[in-house]
């Protein structure tokens, strides 16, 4: 995936162009934030290395600058309809916590399986790559 389609899969993760409205230089610095190595180890200072996000990462931080920027408003009614502060803080924090909860590092583990076995080392299947 290339750059623009992460930008547009974010914009729909974090529903960018819902109030409150996350502009495309917000979102450029979100997937600024969230490369992480390519899949073939590179980091992102390393020559050949692949841009690479991690979206839930990303999304989870979004959330959290969409909590951020309602914090500070209010509860009110008006014309009989009404605006909860806390309803709409309440979502977004759920959105945080349902990105947070999808968003699982990358564990490299070099060396040998056997040794890191003595050494009570337990990886799950997708836990980790051995060397």
């Amino acid at each position: 995936m290339d750059r623009d389609g992460a930008r547009a899969r974010l914009a729909v993760m974090v529903a960018a162009t819902s109030r409150p409205v996350l502009s495309p230089d917000a979102l450029d610095l979100l997937l600024d934030d969230a490369r992480t190595i390519d899949s073939d180890g590179r980091r992102v200072q390393d020559d050949g290395y692949v841009p690479t996000w991690n979206l839930n990462y990303a999304a989870r931080k979004g959330w959290e600058a969409k909590a951020a920027l309602v914090a500070g408003d209010f509860t009110f009614t008006a014309d009989g309809a009404g605006y909860n502060k806390g309803s709409v803080l309440a979502n977004m924090e759920r959105m945080v916590a349902m990105y947070a909860a999808k968003d699982v590092g990358t564990l490299t583990v070099e060396g040998d399986r056997e040794a890191g076995a003595e050494a009570g080392i337990r990886l799950g299947v997708n836990s980790g790559v051995w060397s």
